[in-house]
């Protein structure tokens, strides 16, 4: 899946809620004496490996995400198990430590560096055999085209015939990793004002016949909470139709105690 947008609209802040989800354990069991208690936190337990080519990345803010829905799922159990976890805070770190030690994070600053990283990444995956890798995370594919030194626009000599060859054997390694590990692979991409096409070469569509639009409703920085909207759209270079059920996706959301929140449940 793709999620394309305009700077600041909550793609890195989409990732981090959803590797905060991955890396949650799916219930928390505690001990108090002799007797065993239980929170459900609804994660995945799983790992999660996060390819960071924006460097906006901040495990400080998946701490916090990952703290604030432990302190959700804590709030909306019942009373008996509230009050076994007062003064127990120790535990509750040592839970979001323990999460946030399968979030595997790497931080790359040049298309060299990241197919440096791609092509160790399967030595990592025999390493790391136990794990079970969920997502493999690319923020941002854009980074990529871009000029590290002026990103006023998108750097155009990196569409050459010889950038496109090195995009193909990245999307290539990927390809063969996925089949062999079967993560999902999750990516963000820059999208270019209003238009619908896709700036990435067509290698990297073969991922995914539709990705989630995101748009920011308003533009008043000053707001405590900003206005953002998720929609699911066809990729421009797919054939696949988009069904109606599929069209009718869509989801309100803003960024609060940095997690994703609907408005549903903020009203």
């Amino acid at each position: 899946m793709n999620f394309r947008g305009l700077s600041c609209t909550g793609k890195t802040s989409l990732l981090t809620s959803i590797v905060a989800q991955s890396i949650l354990p799916s219930t928390w069991e505690f001990q108090v004496g002799e007797d065993t208690f239980s929170i459900d936190l609804g994660g995945s337990g799983a790992s999660v490996i996060f390819l960071d080519l924006d460097l906006q990345f901040t495990v400080n803010r998946l701490y916090s995400v990952a703290l604030y829905r432990v302190t959700n799922a804590i709030e909306n159990s019942p009373h008996e198990i509230k009050t076994k976890l007062l003064g127990r805070d120790e535990s509750i770190q040592k839970l979001i430590l323990e999460s946030l030690g399968r979030c595997h994070l790497f931080k790359i600053a040049s298309i060299e560096d990241f197919s440096n990283t791609l092509y160790g990444l399967p030595r990592w995956f025999e390493k790391h055999s136990e794990e079970n890798v969920q997502f493999v995370m690319i923020d941002s594919l854009s980074s990529l085209l871009w000029s590290k030194e002026d990103q006023t626009g998108i750097n155009h000599h990196m569409y050459g015939s010889q950038t496109e060859k090195v995009h193909i054997q990245i999307t290539k390694i990927i390809r063969q990793m996925q089949a062999k590990w079967n993560f999902v692979l999750c990516t963000t991409s820059r999208k270019i004002a209003a238009s619908t096409a896709d700036e990435l070469p067509p290698c990297w569509t073969k991922f995914w016949d539709f990705c989630l639009d995101l748009n920011r409703y308003d533009n008043d920085q000053t707001k405590q909470l900003a206005d953002y909207h998720c929609q699911l759209v066809r990729s421009s270079r797919s054939h696949v139709p988009l069904e109606t059920s599929h069209a009718q996706f869509g989801l309100r959301y803003t960024i609060k105690d940095n997690d994703i929140v609907t408005f549903d449940d903020i009203e």
